[in-house]
């Protein structure tokens, strides 16, 4: 068995304390025909200076002593971090450390898979797809390694036999990459706390206040790369410690729809509705029950799309139309508001 270590300094605000970020190397998916062969990991020992370990089985016959070593070292972290390791890597470890008759560290800690979490970037970021090189490569890392999993098998059977260092050096790189990528992924954090309307701003600047209102937001995160989208007329851009917002605001006749189109009538020749209390005193001819599609008042006004309802008045041209507000510039003071619309937009982005 091979044991490589190193060191690296590496700056990321978002590392969880007491956390083992790993990766493992296998000869197939399913552990009951396949074997473990290497075992990556890496881990902060103090602000920005990471200690990064492989163990390699140098033969299949080395497999349980990998896992007897990975198992005693991991029981010190009270945290796994990996990328779909919820679904392949901890499960594959249990099996064969269950196969082997070890009590596996990795049922008894927590997990955090950074995949689940990553996941609803993919649009906004513009991704092909949601695997690890994708966001890897959406950051820039400069990955080295060219080959998948799959095509690294017959490298380590063909070791096995030769025990060629040239066959050596690309496995233990493209495992050393991947928990390396797997750390650089909290870069990622900011934007999931952005689409999820965690973001927090610390004020809110109103640079346009004409048919496009245009906001700029200041964060308390920062931004690696410069992401824009546009959808249904809402322009988005974050750049650094900036999240840029444009909304279009018209001046238009809407509609606001009562909840209880039981309570009230709808006038015919008012083309509005009012309360059941007021229609008492209205001319039968020109009065009729409201319904769901009749129940409103009509105001003219300068409105801006809505990407959340609770708590605002809302405006539409049918009722089952689009949500509206009224804009008022008062409105950019509302820093926390800003930060749940930017939230529900980007969640609102179709893949």
């Amino acid at each position: 068995m091979k044991i490589i270590q190193k060191t690296f300094s590496l700056e990321y605000a978002d590392a969880p304390e007491g956390a083992l970020f790993l990766d493992i190397e296998t000869t197939g998916l399913k552990p009951e025909t396949s074997h473990l062969y290497l075992f990556g990991c890496i881990w902060q020992d103090a602000p920005g200076y990471w200690q990064f370990c492989q163990w390699f089985a140098e033969s299949p016959f080395e497999e349980r002593a990998v896992l007897r070593e990975v198992d005693d070292f991991a029981k010190d972290f009270r945290t796994f971090v990996h990328f779909n390791g919820d679904r392949f890597d901890l499960p594959y470890l249990n099996v064969k450390a269950a196969d082997f008759g070890l009590d596996s560290i990795f049922t008894r800690r927590e997990s955090l898979d950074l995949y689940p979490i990553l996941k609803p970037l993919k649009t906004f970021l513009r991704l092909p797809n949601c695997r690890q090189k994708s966001f890897e490569s959406f950051l820039d890392t400069g990955r080295k390694d060219i080959y998948n999993g799959g095509e690294l098998i017959d490298f380590y059977h063909r070791y096995v036999r030769t025990g060629s260092e040239a066959l050596l050096q690309p496995l233990l790189l493209h495992n050393e990459e991947d928990v390396l990528g797997t750390v650089s992924l909290l870069s990622l954090f900011p934007y999931v706390r952005l689409i999820n309307g965690d973001a927090e701003f610390s004020d809110v600047s109103l640079l346009s206040d004409d048919e496009d209102v245009l906001l700029s937001l200041r964060t308390k995160d920062r931004y690696p790369i410069s992401v824009s989208t546009l959808s249904d007329g809402i322009f988005l851009r974050v750049d650094h410690d900036r999240v840029l917002l444009k909304l279009p605001v018209r001046e238009q006749t809407l509609k606001f729809f009562y909840p209880d189109p039981k309570n009230y009538f709808y006038l015919i020749s008012e083309d509005q509705a009012v309360h059941k209390s007021v229609a008492a005193f209205v001319n039968p001819e020109n009065r009729v029950k409201a319904t769901k599609e009749n129940c409103y008042i009509k105001k003219t006004a300068r409105f801006y799309p809505l990407m959340q309802t609770e708590g605002t008045e809302v405006f539409r041209e049918c009722c089952r139309g689009e949500a509206y507000g009224i804009w008022d510039p008062a409105l950019a003071d509302n820093v926390s508001g800003w930060a749940a619309y930017v939230g529900a937009f980007l969640r609102s982005l179709k893949a």
